[in-house]
């Protein structure tokens, strides 16, 4: 059954639009997963200390403005008292905060360069690869090809398509890492209060239409 499982997910995958129209692409991931799957773990990483950032600063600021509330508490006995000191008092509890706020924000940074190294080597790895099927598919070809097509035009083609590709995994990685930043956002507003997250949502979402409507009323005019 655990073999079967991963067969019919794989054929699902191939059964998609998205597959059909990459499989050129996605077909030469394989010959490096580990870069690709180190490449998407970093920004997860990256975007989970973000949150951790977060809920230390809110802590922070509970501390500072409150110092005689409820010590923040994870439901965790060993991190409460080692880690967040919820047995001491103010002053220690804000200074352990403190740093874990540097702390956090430390091993964000590093797991954003992390990120940008992997990302980098992945779309170096997917383009060599892609150069190297180019050359094998010229190599294969007649020399009468090569005499009835303009040499300049076709290097000029396969420059530009690989330029393309490399563009479009830039921006795959800036809104993957951006969207799972945005998720820890999201999830951190909704455990904070999901009536005044959906409120803010419709607010802001209406306040986008009025200024797009506003802004083609003027163009109009």
């Amino acid at each position: 059954m655990s073999n079967k499982l991963p067969l019919v997910v794989k054929n699902f995958v191939k059964a998609t639009s998205f597959w059909r129209d990459n499989r050129l692409i996605l077909r030469e991931l394989r010959f490096f997963p580990w870069v690709v799957a180190l490449a998407l773990l970093f920004p997860l990483l990256a975007a989970i200390f973000e949150g951790f950032g977060i809920g230390f600063l809110l802590a922070f600021l509970q501390n500072l403005v409150t110092p005689n509330a409820e010590p923040v508490r994870s439901g965790i006995e060993w991190i409460d008292v080692w880690v967040l000191g919820a047995n001491g008092s103010s002053l220690e509890q804000l200074v352990r905060v403190s740093g874990l706020i540097l702390l956090s924000t430390w091993i964000r940074a590093v797991f954003n360069y992390l990120t940008s190294v992997y990302m980098g080597l992945a779309r170096i790895r997917l383009v060599d690869r892609l150069y190297r099927q180019i050359f094998e598919q010229l190599q294969s070809l007649s020399l009468s090809f090569f005499g009835q097509t303009r040499a300049g035009n076709l290097v000029n083609t396969l420059t530009s398509e690989v330029g393309q590709l490399q563009n479009f995994i830039g921006a795959f990685s800036f809104l993957f890492t951006k969207g799972l930043v945005l998720v820890v956002y999201a999830v951190i507003a909704i455990s904070i209060s999901w009536q005044l997250t959906v409120a803010s949502i419709l607010l802001f979402g209406l306040m986008a239409v009025g200024l797009t409507t506003l802004n083609r009323r003027v163009r109009e005019l």
